[in-house]
């Protein structure tokens, strides 16, 4: 294989959406220990008190990003968290 196309191989590798977790993984969220991931699900971006009249008046608009609902392993609970506060367990 010539070196031109390891490079284009490498390009169309980075540009390809690949999803990092999927659901029935165990992860680490945060400093809270391991977590089976249940669900995608969208959470709404945090605002600022200002902005928030103009998002409870178009509720659609306001911004939000894809996440995970996982369960605590050692305590059972239930939460919504950003996928960038998740690690995989090793």
């Amino acid at each position: 294989m010539s070196d031109d196309v390891k490079i284009v191989e490498g390009i169309l590798n980075l540009t390809k959406h690949v999803d990092r977790f999927k659901i029935g993984d165990v992860v680490e969220w945060l400093d809270q220990g391991p977590a089976i991931l249940l669900s995608k699900c969208e959470i709404l971006d945090p605002i600022s008190v200002k902005e928030y009249e103009m998002y409870e008046a178009d509720p659609e608009a306001w911004p939000r990003e894809i996440g995970w609902v996982i369960r605590l392993i050692e305590t059972a609970e239930k939460f919504e968290v950003h996928e960038e506060t998740l690690a995989f367990v090793n």
